[in-house]
């Protein structure tokens, strides 16, 4: 598989935020790879398209994936997924992914929910959006507080060739390889996975 996410600038502005401490302790997240277009005939949305958020999320919170819920559908009756919504937890990290080929337009989107904010990734306009805002409990009522939002810096080379020029300098031992072929596996196995709990209806460990 490409990884293309992980050398996307922002990715690098997704991190530095969570790393930087800046939305408190990660609650859940969302992502979405959709759109309107010819599907393939080799495989199915969730190992084409979702994999890729499966991975990116495995990258972001420096967790692998432990355990898989998902829906698939085969609405045009290819005998492959077209339709995929698959809850993959990253130790206490819920996630929620949507992949299909019916919505109009091109998404790729990415929603990070934390104790004190959120971060929106825009993959497809490379923006990041950070939201400030926390729950306060006075008395007995809870109070939701806005505290603004700031856009995040996204900029960078462009990722497709960021990713080539990383892989030709590992092959030629000028630099190390930023990402080894154990993370391919570690998503293709979230995929199998997300397989398996659609064919059972539960959710199954990876």
């Amino acid at each position: 598989m490409g990884h293309i996410f992980r050398f996307h600038p922002v990715t690098a502005t997704l991190r530095e935020a969570l790393r930087g401490g800046r939305i408190g302790a990660v609650r859940y997240a969302t992502g979405r790879f959709a759109g309107f277009k010819r599907p393939r005939t080799d495989v199915g949305v969730t190992h084409t398209d979702a994999l890729h958020y499966f991975d990116l999320f495995a990258y972001l919170f420096d967790h692998p994936a432990t355990r898989v819920a998902a829906l698939q559908r085969d609405y045009l009756g290819r005998g492959l997924d077209d339709l995929s919504v698959t809850i993959v937890h990253y130790g206490d990290i819920p996630t929620v992914i949507e992949a299909n080929y019916f919505v109009p337009g091109t998404h790729r989107e990415c929603v990070i929910v934390g104790e004190r904010g959120s971060l929106v990734a825009d993959y497809g306009s490379g923006t990041v959006t950070l939201h400030l805002g926390e729950f306060r409990k006075t008395g007995a009522a809870w109070e939701a507080v806005d505290t603004g939002k700031e856009e995040l810096p996204a900029h960078g080379e462009e990722p497709l060739r960021r990713e080539l020029a990383a892989f030709l300098d590992a092959c030629a031992g000028k630099g190390p390889n930023p990402v080894d072929a154990s993370a391919g596996v570690r998503a293709l196995v979230v995929v199998e996975a997300a397989a398996r709990a659609a064919a059972l209806g539960r959710t199954v460990p990876v």
